[in-house]
């Protein structure tokens, strides 16, 4: 009976806790932010800024919150940012469709970004 009774509370537990574990969206990228209500769905925006170079970074935000600061283009020396505004929105636009669907991380690599002609 007591072997029962640990099996029903762990399973719950763990239940519970798998619940939590699961949001709307990336996990790993979202686990900084956190929300009361378990089926809050966060609404992701991007902004770009140039560097004094004339290059191109961006930043996605959740919910109006900071959740990515990228100053260099993946694949690309250090220091060295998009070429355009256009460029660095895309990829943000990118970013933000990965933590949309978490099917994998919200990383862009080297290989997605020659998929997007910018490599």
């Amino acid at each position: 009976m007591k072997k029962i009774i640990t099996c029903i509370l762990f399973c719950s537990v763990t239940s519970v806790y798998a619940q939590k574990l699961v949001p709307a969206t990336n996990t790993n990228m979202l686990s900084s932010l956190q929300h009361t209500d378990p089926q809050h769905r966060f609404v992701f925006t991007a902004t770009a800024f140039q560097h004094a170079d004339h290059s191109w970074g961006y930043d996605v935000f959740a919910d109006g919150k900071p959740l990515f600061h990228q100053e260099e283009m993946p694949g690309k020396p250090k220091g060295s940012g998009f070429a355009t505004k256009e460029d660095a929105l895309k990829v943000a636009d990118f970013i933000i469709d990965l933590l949309n669907k978490p099917v994998r991380p919200a990383v862009a690599y080297p290989a997605d970004l020659k998929a997007m002609h910018l490599l």
